[in-house]
Order: C-alpha cells, then sequence, then structure tokens
C-alpha cells in the first residue's frame, strides 16, 4: 500500500524465484512470474512513501521459468547447490528452448493504495516490447541523460541512481522508435 504519509518502508524477505503468480499481460498473454532481487526494492520505498514493495520477473516458456522455480526450492532446503556457478550452463541448457518462445517481453507495475476519499484504488501499468528490443528498456535513462550532457547541460557527479532525472514522457518517446509500448489498465 502507498499514498500514507506515515508509511515506513517494509520489505518482507523473499525467496528468489518463488511466490509464483500468473500476470496477464496487453497482447502477450499470461506469464508466470516470482520474486527477484533489484536495487529499486531498496531505492524506491524512501524516495517515494512506499510501504510495501515487491519485484518479480518472469520467463515466457512456462518449462522454463517453472524450472528455475523448481531450483530455487533446492537452494531454499540448503541443500549445496549453487545456482550463480550453474548459470553459465544453465544458460546454454536455455538456449535449446529458444524455438518455442519469441522476442517479446514486457514490464508491469502495480500500485494499490487509498484515493483522497480513503477508497481503494489499483492502477496497472505495462511496457511491451516485442522482436527483441526488451533489453533497450533499462538502457534508455543512461542514453537520456548522456544525450543531456552532450548538448552542455551539468549533471551531479558521480555514480548514483537516476531517480528524478528522466521524465516518463521523455522515456516513452525514447523507447516508441522501437516499437516498445505502455499500456495502462
Amino acid at each position: 500500500m502507498w499514498g500514507a504519509s506515515e508509511a515506513v518502508p517494509c520489505r518482507q524477505p523473499a525467496f528468489g524465484w518463488q511466490d509464483l503468480y500468473r500476470q496477464e499481460y496487453p497482447v502477450l498473454g499470461k506469464r508466470w512470474m516470482a520474486n527477484c532481487e533489484i536495487p529499486d526494492l531498496d531505492l524506491l520505498p524512501s524516495r517515494y512513501g512506499i510501504g510495501q514493495i515487491r519485484f518479480s520477473a518472469g520467463l515466457e516458456l512456462s518449462l522454463l521459468h517453472l524450472g528455475l522455480w523448481g531450483l530455487s526450492w533446492l537452494v531454499r532446503a540448503g541443500l549445496p547447490f549453487n545456482l550463480p556457478e550453474m548459470a553459465g550452463p544453465l544458460l546454454a541448457m536455455s538456449d535449446w528452448f529458444n524455438s518455442l518462445g519469441s522476442g517479446d517481453g514486457g514490464m508491469h507495475m502495480i500500485i494499490e493504495g487509498a484515493d483522497q476519499d480513503g477508497e481503494p484504488v489499483t492502477r496497472k501499468w505495462f511496457i511491451v516490447a516485442r522482436d527483441g528490443t526488451g533489453p533497450h528498456i533499462p538502457t534508455i535513462p543512461a542514453i537520456l541523460l548522456a544525450e543531456r550532457q552532450a548538448r552542455g547541460e551539468r549533471l551531479a557527479p558521480g555514480a548514483h541512481p537516476c531517480l528524478g532525472l528522466v521524465t516518463l514522457d521523455d522515456y516513452l518517446a525514447e523507447l516508441k522508435p522501437l516499437g516498445i509500448e505502455a499500456f495502462e489498465a
């Protein structure tokens, strides 16, 4: 939940590739999703007063996604199975299934809270990338900031999160030529 000024950032313990659920995407259909670790989980709550936050990732092919989910149980059970060490061989094995999938992917945000009258409200927002353009999505902020610097705009030096440095309109405009679309539901 978000929106309350007294919201205290809260991050529930989560196990990677666990807490499976199905997410419906515009155009893409349903995909399996599961817990994934990213810096946003630490950055966004304090910046926007978010009370609870979760990040999930999913693979297009159910077989591969459910396979990772199964492997995550081995790690959670404490068996001596080192997934980072196995990343190379697992990636090579996943390539065997490339012809069964597509280059289409997506991301989504679901925000739940209360409006001015205290009534519950949910907003859903999706980005859908086709034909292998998805890897461009996280690169856009760096491109926009580099373009601003090339035009002579001075930005704070050093490495830091780019929260608040890129507008949504600028971001979406940069995605448009790639055929990446945003949907609100």
